[in-house]
């Protein structure tokens, strides 16, 4: 799996993108999401340049992206609401889980609503 991250703290030079990311799989509590698209926001260059660390232990390499839009591949034992193959978008946690600037990402069910058909 692929995903855009960062290993250390600085410019725009430090985001890499990383071909050998082990794959995410399901959690009872998740959906996990292959993601078609994720926004790019002003709060992706701060954790980038390292403000992040105010917010959390945040450890590296982190993959970054808040914003997604994707297809629910498996979802959790404990996850009602949602169905495989349906089409969500949402937010992700950055900080303390995973960003959304991956192939592959767990969603919390909170964080998330279905894309609307218009």
């Amino acid at each position: 799996m692929k995903a855009a991250q960062i290993t250390n703290y600085g410019g725009d030079e430090v985001v890499q993108i990383n071909k050998n990311i082990q794959m995410v799989m399901a959690s009872q509590d998740k959906i996990l999401v292959e993601v078609l698209a994720a926004g790019v926001n002003p709060i992706d260059w701060k954790i980038r340049e390292g403000f992040a660390r105010k917010w959390g232990d945040v450890q590296l390499p982190l993959t970054l992206g808040h914003d997604f839009s994707g297809t629910i591949t498996e979802i959790g034992q404990n996850v009602t609401g949602f169905r495989k193959g349906e089409e969500i978008y949402g937010q992700v946690d950055v900080i303390h889980g995973t960003g959304s600037f991956a192939e592959y990402i767990l969603v919390d069910p909170g964080a998330a609503a279905r894309r609307p058909k218009s």
